[in-house]
């Protein structure tokens, strides 16, 4: 064999491996695309938004319900989160670039998406005794360890 394909394929190899193993000692369990595509990477979400409750992942919401929810932000949920306007804007860009492609028509509400419905309020999957724990559906840390690194499948 030609030893420019060999060393080609050796460092091929390793780039494809090298991620994947990055993701399982991060907790993972393999499915490194997932985690790192629900990962927050922009330090001014992590920072402004990470000073009340975990940055959520931009893929949680569709860009017009992020426009929206950054539209009014000195009525936050019933707090005031306003910021100046060149971070409100770095944070918007980022959140709307990296949202979910899905429409996800009505609430600007995570918990309200089809999607959070469906792993969390059907079928029992949260006890009470673990909401009671949580006593919100927005603290994702009382369940899922790892959810400010964008990790959620560890409950």
């Amino acid at each position: 064999m030609n030893k420019t394909v060999l060393v080609l394929g050796s460092v091929l190899g390793l780039a494809i491996a090298a991620p994947l193993v990055t993701a399982q000692a991060d907790g993972d369990k393999g499915n490194w695309r997932a985690y790192k595509s629900m990962a927050v990477t922009d330090a001014t979400t992590l920072q402004e938004c990470g000073e009340c409750h975990i940055a959520y992942p931009a893929r949680f919401l569709d860009a017009r319900a992020w426009k929206t929810l950054m539209s009014d932000l000195p009525n936050h949920f019933g707090e005031d989160a306003s910021l100046d306007e060149a971070t409100t804007k770095h944070i918007e860009q980022y959140l709307v670039d990296n949202s979910s492609r899905r429409s996800k028509a009505g609430s600007i509400k995570i918990s309200e998406q089809r999607w959070f419905v469906h792993e969390h309020q059907e079928e029992d999957e949260v006890s009470p005794a673990q909401f009671a724990k949580a006593k919100t559906w927005a603290n994702c840390k009382a369940c899922h360890k790892d959810a400010d690194k964008g990790y959620f499948d560890d409950d």
